[in-house]
Protein backbone atom coordinates (compact mmCIF):
# COMPACT_ATOMS: atom_id res chain seq x y z
CA UNK A 1 0.00 0.00 0.00
CA UNK A 2 3.03 2.39 0.94
CA UNK A 3 4.38 1.78 -2.67
CA UNK A 4 1.17 2.34 -4.04
CA UNK A 5 0.33 5.69 -2.25
CA UNK A 6 3.52 7.25 -3.71
CA UNK A 7 2.44 6.76 -7.68
CA UNK A 8 -1.08 7.90 -6.92
CA UNK A 9 -0.16 11.06 -4.73
CA UNK A 10 1.82 11.74 -8.49
CA UNK A 11 -1.96 11.31 -10.00
CA UNK A 12 -3.36 15.21 -9.77
CA UNK A 13 -6.56 14.44 -11.01
CA UNK A 14 -7.11 11.07 -9.14
CA UNK A 15 -11.07 11.61 -8.07
CA UNK A 16 -12.05 7.89 -7.25
CA UNK A 17 -9.54 5.66 -4.90
CA UNK A 18 -10.90 1.47 -4.55
CA UNK A 19 -8.98 -0.08 -1.72
CA UNK A 20 -11.39 -2.33 -0.51
CA UNK A 21 -10.77 -5.96 0.12
CA UNK A 22 -7.59 -5.65 0.63
CA UNK A 23 -7.43 -5.13 4.85
CA UNK A 24 -6.17 -7.75 7.01
CA UNK A 25 -5.99 -6.86 10.93
CA UNK A 26 -2.58 -8.30 10.92
CA UNK A 27 -1.54 -5.28 8.73
CA UNK A 28 0.26 -2.94 11.27
CA UNK A 29 0.90 -0.09 9.50
CA UNK A 30 -2.05 0.68 7.84
CA UNK A 31 -3.21 3.17 9.97
CA UNK A 32 -0.46 5.17 8.74
CA UNK A 33 -0.89 5.02 6.01
CA UNK A 34 -4.61 6.24 6.16
CA UNK A 35 -3.59 9.79 6.52
CA UNK A 36 -1.53 9.39 3.13
CA UNK A 37 -4.86 8.74 1.36
CA UNK A 38 -6.48 11.55 2.57
CA UNK A 39 -3.53 13.21 1.51
CA UNK A 40 -4.57 13.36 -2.27
CA UNK A 41 -6.24 16.61 -3.05
CA UNK A 42 -7.95 15.64 -5.54
CA UNK A 43 -9.50 12.22 -4.04
CA UNK A 44 -13.95 12.37 -3.81
CA UNK A 45 -14.61 8.87 -3.84
CA UNK A 46 -12.75 6.46 -1.45
CA UNK A 47 -14.00 2.62 -0.99
CA UNK A 48 -12.80 0.69 1.57
CA UNK A 49 -14.74 -2.28 1.55
CA UNK A 50 -14.50 -5.14 3.65
CA UNK A 51 -15.51 -8.69 3.40
CA UNK A 52 -15.58 -12.07 6.05
CA UNK A 53 -11.90 -11.97 6.27
CA UNK A 54 -10.35 -9.21 4.64
CA UNK A 55 -12.05 -6.03 6.37
CA UNK A 56 -10.57 -2.55 8.19
CA UNK A 57 -10.07 -3.00 11.46
CA UNK A 58 -12.07 -0.79 14.02
CA UNK A 59 -8.79 0.78 15.47
CA UNK A 60 -8.02 1.70 11.79
CA UNK A 61 -11.59 3.04 11.44
CA UNK A 62 -11.51 5.78 14.83
CA UNK A 63 -7.88 6.25 13.30
CA UNK A 64 -9.05 7.44 10.01
CA UNK A 65 -11.95 9.78 11.62
CA UNK A 66 -9.68 11.51 13.34
CA UNK A 67 -7.52 12.00 10.12
CA UNK A 68 -10.50 13.29 8.40
CA UNK A 69 -11.79 15.50 10.92
CA UNK A 70 -8.60 16.86 11.41
CA UNK A 71 -8.08 17.98 7.80
CA UNK A 72 -10.22 21.20 6.97
CA UNK A 73 -12.65 22.05 3.93
CA UNK A 74 -11.95 17.75 3.59
CA UNK A 75 -15.25 15.91 2.34
CA UNK A 76 -15.36 12.45 0.81
CA UNK A 77 -17.40 9.96 -0.69
CA UNK A 78 -17.29 7.07 1.72
CA UNK A 79 -18.04 3.22 1.34
CA UNK A 80 -17.07 1.36 4.45
CA UNK A 81 -19.61 -1.62 3.06
CA UNK A 82 -18.64 -5.15 4.79
CA UNK A 83 -16.11 -4.03 7.52
CA UNK A 84 -18.23 -5.01 10.09
CA UNK A 85 -18.29 -2.43 12.03
CA UNK A 86 -20.72 -2.94 14.31
CA UNK A 87 -22.52 -0.96 17.36
CA UNK A 88 -18.77 1.35 17.25
CA UNK A 89 -18.02 1.58 14.10
CA UNK A 90 -21.35 3.06 13.47
CA UNK A 91 -20.40 5.47 15.94
CA UNK A 92 -17.96 6.25 14.32
CA UNK A 93 -19.49 6.69 10.81
CA UNK A 94 -21.66 9.09 12.78
CA UNK A 95 -18.70 11.42 13.98
CA UNK A 96 -17.99 11.65 10.09
CA UNK A 97 -21.69 12.74 9.28
CA UNK A 98 -22.30 15.33 12.16
CA UNK A 99 -18.41 17.05 11.48
CA UNK A 100 -20.19 17.29 7.74
CA UNK A 101 -16.97 15.17 5.84
CA UNK A 102 -18.78 12.82 3.64
CA UNK A 103 -21.00 13.71 0.67
CA UNK A 104 -22.01 10.17 0.46
CA UNK A 105 -21.81 7.16 2.34
CA UNK A 106 -22.37 3.16 1.20
CA UNK A 107 -22.18 0.86 4.29
CA UNK A 108 -24.01 -2.47 4.18
CA UNK A 109 -22.96 -4.83 5.95
CA UNK A 110 -21.95 -3.96 9.66
CA UNK A 111 -23.28 -6.19 11.87
CA UNK A 112 -25.24 -3.61 13.47
CA UNK A 113 -27.02 -5.41 16.74
CA UNK A 114 -29.48 -2.32 17.58
CA UNK A 115 -31.98 -0.53 16.10
CA UNK A 116 -31.19 2.23 18.28
CA UNK A 117 -28.41 2.36 17.06
CA UNK A 118 -29.21 2.56 13.75
CA UNK A 119 -32.07 5.10 14.50
CA UNK A 120 -29.08 7.28 15.91
CA UNK A 121 -27.37 7.29 12.97
CA UNK A 122 -30.81 7.62 10.74
CA UNK A 123 -31.28 10.61 12.91
CA UNK A 124 -27.76 12.14 11.93
CA UNK A 125 -28.20 11.75 8.43
CA UNK A 126 -31.45 13.92 8.81
CA UNK A 127 -29.49 16.51 10.02
CA UNK A 128 -26.60 16.29 7.89
CA UNK A 129 -25.95 17.77 4.53
CA UNK A 130 -25.02 14.04 2.85
CA UNK A 131 -26.22 13.86 -0.80
CA UNK A 132 -26.01 9.79 -1.17
CA UNK A 133 -26.70 7.69 1.73
CA UNK A 134 -27.36 3.72 0.66
CA UNK A 135 -29.89 2.21 3.74
CA UNK A 136 -28.40 -0.87 4.81
CA UNK A 137 -31.25 -3.09 3.75
CA UNK A 138 -29.46 -6.24 5.08
CA UNK A 139 -28.49 -5.19 7.95
CA UNK A 140 -32.04 -4.07 8.92
CA UNK A 141 -33.12 -7.67 7.51
CA UNK A 142 -30.72 -9.13 10.12
CA UNK A 143 -31.86 -7.40 13.17
CA UNK A 144 -35.47 -7.87 12.33
CA UNK A 145 -34.70 -11.73 12.14
CA UNK A 146 -34.77 -11.30 15.88
CA UNK A 147 -38.02 -10.36 16.91
CA UNK A 148 -41.71 -11.65 16.66
CA UNK A 149 -43.79 -10.27 13.69
CA UNK A 150 -45.73 -7.73 16.08
CA UNK A 151 -42.58 -6.03 16.59
CA UNK A 152 -40.70 -6.48 12.93
CA UNK A 153 -43.79 -4.42 12.54
CA UNK A 154 -43.37 -1.46 14.55
CA UNK A 155 -39.84 -1.17 13.31
CA UNK A 156 -40.89 -1.91 10.04
CA UNK A 157 -43.43 1.49 10.04
CA UNK A 158 -40.41 3.72 11.95
CA UNK A 159 -37.66 2.39 9.24
CA UNK A 160 -40.09 3.55 6.96
CA UNK A 161 -40.63 6.89 8.05
CA UNK A 162 -36.94 7.45 8.60
CA UNK A 163 -36.34 6.12 5.12
CA UNK A 164 -39.12 8.67 2.91
CA UNK A 165 -37.29 11.41 5.65
CA UNK A 166 -33.61 10.37 4.92
CA UNK A 167 -34.63 10.44 1.02
CA UNK A 168 -36.64 14.20 1.65
CA UNK A 169 -33.21 15.51 3.21
CA UNK A 170 -30.89 13.88 0.45
CA UNK A 171 -33.14 15.57 -2.54
CA UNK A 172 -32.82 18.81 -0.81
CA UNK A 173 -29.37 18.60 -0.18
CA UNK A 174 -28.83 17.61 -3.79
CA UNK A 175 -31.17 20.70 -4.61
CA UNK A 176 -29.21 23.19 -2.41
CA UNK A 177 -25.96 21.28 -4.08
CA UNK A 178 -27.45 22.14 -7.47
CA UNK A 179 -27.41 18.77 -8.61
CA UNK A 180 -30.74 17.62 -9.07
Amino acid sequence: LKNLLCVLKRMPNLKTLNIGYNFSTSMKSLFLEIENILSIPSLEYLSLRGNSSKYLAAKDLVYFCDILISKPNRKIFLDVSGNQLNNDGICQIQRLIKNDKLFGLKMEGQKITSFETLFLLFDSILQSNLIYFKTPFKDIYSLLTKYTPKVQKGYIERISNYQKNIQQRIMLNQANNRMN
